[in-house]
């Protein structure tokens, strides 16, 4: 099994798991981790031009970005080798989801926005696995609580969380997100992600139906 999982946002984290068939482990692999900023540059750092570019910018960069790391992830061609070969077919592309969001309205926008980016690209690549995980999901797997308005979960918890228990070494919440989206997609395990994706997908249908 191989897994990418996003935290989605202008600086989106990143973290990548990928299984070791050592016979003997059942839930071994590489784990990386990571963050890309795919904010659209301000007029002073345009290179082509004394303009701001397009916010529909982050949406390109962030479309190469994720390309490239699933490619890295499923690539089953030795080294160099022409045309290069790709296997999608244990991946799994898991991301935050939007209920539950306490951001700000921009910030909800662009990061639902940026979602269907990650959609268009399980589409593209015909990727079986792809889940949204409620952010109150992973604060309580992280943190052992969703938190409140008395008691929120706050940025620096994640961090901590994520250093404490996934062997994150930085700062960025970004990174520390996408590597606690990680280690609940590992804990869930390929059945578990496999009946919480069917559920999403019903609830997904029922909700276009209503509509």
């Amino acid at each position: 099994m191989k897994i990418l999982a996003i935290d989605c946002a202008t600086n989106f984290g990143w973290a990548t798991f990928q299984q070791d068939h050592t016979p003997g482990y059942t839930m071994r692999g590489v784990q990386r981790y990571g963050s890309i900023n795919v904010k659209p540059r301000e007029a002073k750092d345009n290179p082509l031009g004394d303009w701001p570019e397009s916010p529909h910018q982050r949406h390109f960069r962030l479309f190469k970005a994720v390309r490239d790391l699933i490619k890295g992830l499923a690539r089953v061609s030795a080294e160099g080798e022409v045309p290069q070969r790709y296997d999608y077919s244990d991946l799994w592309l898991v991301t935050e989801g939007s209920h539950g969001f306490s951001r700000g309205g921009n910030a909800t926008k662009v990061a639902n926005e940026l979602r269907g980016v990650l959609g268009l690209i399980v589409g593209m690549y015909a990727i079986p696995g792809y889940l949204e995980i409620a952010p109150t999901t992973l604060k309580k797997f992280a943190c052992g609580s969703g938190g409140s308005r008395k008691n929120p979960v706050t940025k620096e918890h994640m961090i901590a969380a994520a250093r404490a228990k996934f062997g994150y070494k930085g700062r960025s919440d970004d990174e520390a997100d996408a590597l606690i989206i990680l280690h609940r997609a590992l804990d869930m395990g390929q059945d578990g992600l496999t009946q919480a994706m069917v559920t999403q997908q019903k609830r997904t249908k029922k909700k276009e139906k209503a509509q």
